[in-house]
């Protein structure tokens, strides 16, 4: 189902699978992952080790959503309102 989902946001933003690379796609990607890693998250409260690897991942998305508003506003506002996320 996050499949699906990932693909969907893909399509909405005007990506393809094949263009994994640029910025907008690795941020979907990497929420995503965070979502599923939260969910993780819930259940296993004393996962140390994931709850670390979730900051990482927090700490890149956020790098990467910085790099893109640098490059394009408008995508960065794309990006934010096709995933949901708060800046």
């Amino acid at each position: 189902m996050a499949l699906m989902k990932k693909e969907e946001a893909l399509k909405a933003l005007g990506l393809t699978p094949k263009n994994m690379g640029c910025t907008p796609a690795q941020i979907v990607v990497l929420t995503y992952r965070i979502q599923s890693m939260a969910e993780h998250l819930t259940t296993n409260k004393k996962d140390h080790s994931a709850r670390r690897a979730l900051q990482c991942l927090l700490g890149k998305r956020r790098s990467l959503l910085k790099y893109c508003a640098r490059r394009d506003g408008s995508v960065y506002q794309g990006v934010l309102k096709t995933l949901g996320l708060r800046r």
